[in-house]
């Protein structure tokens, strides 16, 4: 686990990303942005509303060369234990 300052590039995903998935809320789209310009392929969320993306085509930056960000949704047991792991 990473944290990332939320730079200029993850705000302007961030808008990029809500203006164009209406189901995303602006603090989701924050957290999804951050986690594509990390890096990451896997993102830990219980919300139905956040869905995995594959490719992003900004109209001025142009397509972002990131790899594919899977949303990983864990059972309770399992978020459960991966969150006392995170605590000890």
């Amino acid at each position: 686990m990473e944290i990332l300052p939320v730079s200029n590039e993850v705000l302007d995903l961030a808008a990029f990303l809500r203006a164009n998935r209406h189901a995303s809320k602006l603090p989701d789209a924050i957290h999804v942005s951050s986690a594509l310009v990390g890096g990451a392929t896997c993102f830990l969320s219980a919300d139905f509303g956040i869905d995995g993306l594959d490719e992003v085509d900004h109209p001025i930056l142009g397509p972002r060369p990131m790899s594919k960000l899977d949303i990983c949704r864990l059972d309770e047991p399992s978020l459960a234990a991966l969150l006392e792991s995170l605590t000890a």
